[in-house]
């Protein structure tokens, strides 16, 4: 074809003559850009649909078109569907450079989604660090209150008439205090405080 012939000399072009070899060659192989006719597109859609497939997102779709055509082109360039559309019929220089260009943008693309992936990949080691901390916090308070229960164990060993004292003074004390709207780290300290407001004992 007249594209090929122009491509070629530049570009691995292959030409193919039917949707479904066009389908075939775009599973078995690294595609960068494709040319299609209007009919040819939506031929490969229904080729790619009926086998529950869909075009790799990064390939660049250029369509050649009659000029009639023109607002039909024009929606499924603006909705996504294609990279672009050229009038048929296509100058050499008009073709080079839209392939130009294309492949210009295309290496942006891949460019743009490397760094994405990277910057994502790091946020979500970030993610997974806060909660490794956030879990090495939470032991650290569970480890310090069981601390503080020991002492409050051995305040009460020492005076076995006031044997549990600290223990239901703190639960009081966190029932009212979560009663009256205090917050958890609020009512977490106030439980740290009953279970050492006897401390002096221990002497």
């Amino acid at each position: 074809s007249r594209i090929h012939n122009i491509l070629s000399s530049t570009h691995d072009v292959k030409t193919i003559d039917s949707a479904k070899g066009a389908g075939q060659i775009l599973r078995r192989e690294r595609i960068d850009a494709i040319f299609l006719t209007p009919d040819s597109f939506i031929q490969l859609e229904i080729e790619l649909q009926s086998k529950g497939e869909s075009c790799n997102p990064n390939l660049i779709k250029i369509l050649v078109a009659d000029p009639m055509e023109a607002g039909e082109m024009m929606i499924l360039e603006e909705a996504g569907k294609i990279y672009h559309w050229l009038e048929a019929p296509v100058s050499k220089k008009e073709l080079k450079l839209a392939v130009n260009l294309a492949f210009k943008n295309y290496r942006i693309l891949i460019e743009k989604n490397r760094l994405f992936n990277r910057l994502n990949k790091k946020a979500l080691d970030l993610l997974n660090e806060r909660k490794k901390l956030s879990d090495a916090f939470k032991s650290l308070k569970e480890a310090n209150l069981d601390s503080i229960r020991v002492l409050s164990e051995a305040i009460e060993a020492k005076d076995p008439y006031t044997r549990g004292h600290c223990k239901r003074v703190a639960s009081i004390s966190k029932a009212i205090a979560s009663y009256v709207g205090y917050s958890k780290d609020m009512i977490r300290n106030l439980e740290l405080g009953a279970f050492l407001h006897d401390i002096g004992k221990i002497g």
